[in-house]
């Protein structure tokens, strides 16, 4: 009875858990394929300067090699979910938000220096028009990956494609290096 036991622990340590292991690996391997599938190649950025309430004016070139959220916010919820969205990704200095809102709605910025908010005026149309979020339009929020292709465009007032910028932001934004880790010995005395 003892063997037999022993032979069934055996087995679920070697045959079990490894199998178990490899199916949620691929489950979540496969997830993410089809949700990177769901990306699109909506149009590239085109150079332009914007200006930019209470700071210099930026130009397209500065945002080369970061993740962007390009936003027009028309309501108070609107500003209340970006401001979510911002605490979520701000501490990423590779993750830029940029924004245009009535002047009637006060966003809080928290690091002033990965968002920025348009003065609404001709140029700030015309870039909304040329990444395809214009005034009228129900969507709300463009994706641009760090070369500059705008990558997918999501409404906010829908839960489930608010759920889906999340975590299709979080799958195009590089992996962030971390300091390795260094051991230090003793000197022998």
């Amino acid at each position: 009875m003892k063997k037999i036991i022993q032979l069934i622990a055996i087995s679920i340590i070697l045959l079990a858990l490894p199998a178990a292991s490899w199916y949620f690996l691929k489950s979540g391997l496969d997830y993410r394929k089809e949700s990177l599938n769901k990306l699109g190649d909506y149009g590239t950025l085109t150079q332009m300067d914007l200006d930019v309430k209470g700071k210099n004016a930026l130009s397209v070139s500065d945002l080369e090699g970061n993740t962007i959220l390009v936003q027009n916010l028309d309501t108070q919820a609107d500003t209340t979910l970006t401001m979510k969205l911002f605490r979520q990704f701000e501490r990423r200095a590779d993750m830029k938000f940029i924004v245009t809102a009535h002047p009637q709605l006060k966003i809080e910025t928290l690091r002033k220096d990965n968002l920025w908010q348009l003065e609404k005026g001709t140029g700030t149309n015309e870039f909304f028009k040329s990444i395809g979020l214009e005034e009228d339009n129900k969507v709300k929020v463009a994706l641009i990956d760090r070369v500059g292709i705008i990558k997918n465009y999501y409404s906010l007032s829908d839960e489930s494609e608010l759920r889906q910028l999340v975590e299709h932001t979080a799958f195009i934004l590089p992996v962030e290096e971390t300091a390795k880790p260094e051991l230090k010995r003793q000197i022998e005395k």
